[in-house]
């Protein structure tokens, strides 16, 4: 477009060069005194008259496409820095929560038989902030803590709010483990999140992550708990976080679980359970903005 217009003002520019040559030309050439239509000093004039005219014109054309040009950039900076100045007063209003890494991660396998998720409920009672994930194909549409198989297992890290923005809601969009045994990725198939209290800035906050099926995935692996998750393995979660004005972020959160070992074993009949502690090594947090599609890393 800006091509176009600049061959355009040079045509315009060297039209009335052209009109004066072939002016000359007939006034030197094939100008007939005794005819009618001999070109007099009147039609040079006349001629001078309507060129000066012309050339002021495309002059006053240009001057004022010149302005428009420059009014239109200066709008098209005004409104980024508009936008610019939005986007900071909301990105100052987003709450951020990351992962605690003073503080292990806990993996309680229930061990039990028949007896579904009962010996975590002391674990379960102790914190409002529950993530509930399926990791296989279950047929129903709800998560029930009490299905018939011993398939369950509790992880229990922390979490801190980042910024001075309380955080009203977290909701977990997916959560994904990879085993060190060949790198296999198992991701949940639906999840569940109830985060049942404001989280305030500088505070830490249990979460209780339960997962049912992963030890009938790691089964269809050939892998046990323990082959899967041992000595360590790698944590990925995808979260949505809202600020009490209801601008959502979304947050991936990566950790490294390493150095697990066994630090208990209850094998009485209301806790049946084997308990292992990792170190949380190598956090990531990525933050995507979803309102501004807005990119922002830390590691």
């Amino acid at each position: 477009m800006k091509k176009f217009i600049k061959y355009t003002i040079i045509i315009m520019m060297f039209f009335p060069i052209i009109v004066l040559g072939v002016f000359t030309y007939f006034s030197l050439f094939q100008n007939d005194p005794n005819r009618s239509i001999a070109i007099t000093r009147s039609d040079w004039m006349l001629m001078w008259g309507a060129i000066l005219s012309y050339v002021s014109t495309v002059a006053l054309g240009i001057v004022a496409l010149y302005q428009s040009n420059q009014a239109n950039t200066s709008a098209n900076t005004a409104n980024q820095m508009t936008q610019h100045l939005i986007e900071m007063e909301h990105r100052e209003r987003l709450a951020f929560v990351g992962v605690e890494s003073t503080k292990p991660l806990l993996i309680y396998h229930n061990n039990s038989h028949n007896k579904s998720i009962v010996c975590f409920e002391n674990e379960m009672n102790s914190t409002k902030t529950w993530i509930n994930a399926e990791f296989r194909n279950n047929s129903s549409n709800e998560f029930d803590y009490y299905q018939e198989d011993d398939d369950y297992s509790l992880l229990i890290f922390n979490i801190k709010a980042l910024s001075s923005n309380y955080v009203k809601k977290i909701k977990v969009n997916s959560i994904s483990i990879t085993s060190s045994i060949d790198d296999i990725v198992f991701r949940s198939k639906k999840i569940w999140t109830d985060c049942g209290q404001f989280l305030e800035f500088g505070n830490s906050y249990k979460v209780a992550l339960i997962i049912h099926g992963l030890a009938y995935i790691l089964k269809q692996n050939n892998l046990t708990i323990q082959d899967g998750l041992f000595p360590k393995f790698e944590l990925f979660i995808n979260v949505t976080v809202e600020n009490l004005y209801g601008d959502k972020v979304m947050i991936y959160w990566s950790m490294s679980a390493e150095e697990g070992e066994l630090i208990e074993k209850s094998m009485n009949e209301i806790n049946n359970y084997i308990l292992y502690q990792y170190q949380i090594e190598n956090i990531g947090f990525q933050v995507q903005e979803k309102s501004m599609s807005t990119i922002l890393s830390s590691n």
